[in-house]
């Protein structure tokens, strides 16, 4: 990996960290103002837990109010995680390096250009049928 693009990964690592907090404290303000007691209770316990553990939980809390936010965070710790094993910007699909302008407009990008134009064109095919 040249330095450029290393400089590129830690400044996509930095933005992921900084946007999964970001979405941790949003899941967490709407837990606070939830009117269950449990759903209070919860968001004070739940910062403490690692990322996998935190997406756990509040996915069993079944709230559609979170859904889009817990949806973002799953993919914004799979990109960190692919960061951590030199995985990152490496398409899901077929293996080769995804577009330094894919991953600049979304770093949470799990496929190329080309993977992803298939893989988009695969899912509206089973939800026509």
């Amino acid at each position: 990996m040249t330095e450029n693009e290393l400089a590129d990964v830690t400044g996509f690592q930095t933005l992921l960290t900084q946007k999964l907090m970001d979405y941790k404290h949003q899941v967490l303000a709407i837990l606070n103002n939830a009117q269950q007691s449990s759903h209070q209770l919860a968001a004070s316990q739940l910062l403490k837990l690692s990322n996998n553990d935190f997406i756990e939980a509040v996915v069993r809390l079944e709230m559609p109010q979170i859904s889009d936010k817990v949806r973002l965070i799953k993919r914004i710790d799979a990109a960190l995680c692919q960061i951590e094993f030199g995985l990152y910007g490496v398409c899901s699909d077929c293996e080769e390096a995804i577009e330094p302008e894919l991953l600049a407009s979304d770093p949470t990008e799990q496929r190329c250009i080309c993977c992803k134009t298939k893989f988009e064109k695969r899912k509206k095919g089973f939800i026509a049928l």
